[in-house]
């Protein structure tokens, strides 16, 4: 009989995660009255940040970070020859230096790139160049540091960008939902605010416009910045007044950290059993 109820206990505990984990966002628009700084963080005492050997030719080269998370580590770029070509980079206490991050299709060392935002499991984002020479939004999975090419909205082969990653794997950026021949990325008619969510299917943030923002004429060109309780901030064009603003989609439903649902599902899953147990034995 305890066998029995404790399976019970743990079916109904993976299905309420699984709940969790599929339950579809919801939020609020609004304009802010002033652009923030979409999270980008002040590492300017990063000054002496390991750089590339400089390439012939080159007068010098150059290391930028953009994001660092609780474990110190940075991400960012590196460039070996005066800032002509720019490779994914990640400092950390597992590399001596720098480790300059695969890109897409075209192997280490060759494929252009660059890494803007890393959360505190250790995932990272941000655009490489794949084997068409496209400009593709990435995924550097942690500890192997593999990428994967996070799908723009129209197509497979179209440019793209990812901007930042939470702490529950969310990443936010900018796609193209038509036939741009933009091979780089730049904010324009057919780029498209991007949210990724947790799975490598492209998500328009449009769909989660209001009618009325829609009927105004706004339009979310492309996301830069998703806090830990999924809340999106980004830059929005107003077909009507051809005005370009910040815009926050405050999120409504929070979906917890991984391992705050788990605690909190075990907890519930547990007082369960528990209280069933104790029943069956006074009876």
């Amino acid at each position: 009989m305890r066998t029995k109820l404790l399976k019970l206990a743990l079916a109904m505990i993976l299905s309420s995660a699984a709940l969790i984990a599929n339950a579809a966002p919801t939020y609020t628009f609004s304009i802010l009255e002033s652009e923030p700084n979409w999270g980008m963080l002040d590492l300017s005492s990063y000054t002496q940040l390991s750089k590339p050997t400089t390439a012939p030719g080159s007068s010098s080269s150059i290391a930028r970070a953009f994001d660092i998370n609780d474990s110190g580590a940075l991400v960012g770029n590196i460039s070996p020859n005066d800032g002509f070509q720019d490779f994914a980079a990640l400092w950390d206490n597992s590399n001596a230096g720098y480790r300059q991050l695969q890109s897409l299709g075209v192997g280490t060392g060759t494929g252009e790139g660059s890494a803007f935002s890393i959360n505190n499991l250790g995932g990272i984002v941000g655009y490489s160049q794949n084997a068409s020479d496209v400009y593709q939004a990435t995924l550097w999975s942690p500890t192997s540091y593999s990428p994967t090419h996070l799908q723009s909205l129209d197509d497979v082969d179209k440019a793209g960008r990812a901007w930042a990653i939470n702490n529950s794997g969310q990443i936010v950026g900018i796609s193209y939902n038509s036939t741009s021949t933009d091979y780089l990325i730049n904010t324009d008619e057919y780029s498209r605010a991007t949210l990724w969510n947790g799975t490598n299917t492209p998500i328009d943030l449009n769909d989660y416009l209001d009618q009325a923002s829609k009927n105004a004429g706004w339009v979310l060109n492309a996301a830069h910045r998703i806090d830990n309780d999924g809340s999106i901030y980004g830059t929005a064009f107003n077909r009507n007044s051809s005005v370009t603003e910040a815009f926050l989609l405050q999120s409504v439903n929070p979906v917890p950290e991984a391992d705050t649902s788990a605690m909190l599902l075990m907890g519930a899953g547990l007082m369960g059993f528990m209280a069933r147990l104790r029943k069956n034995t006074k009876a």
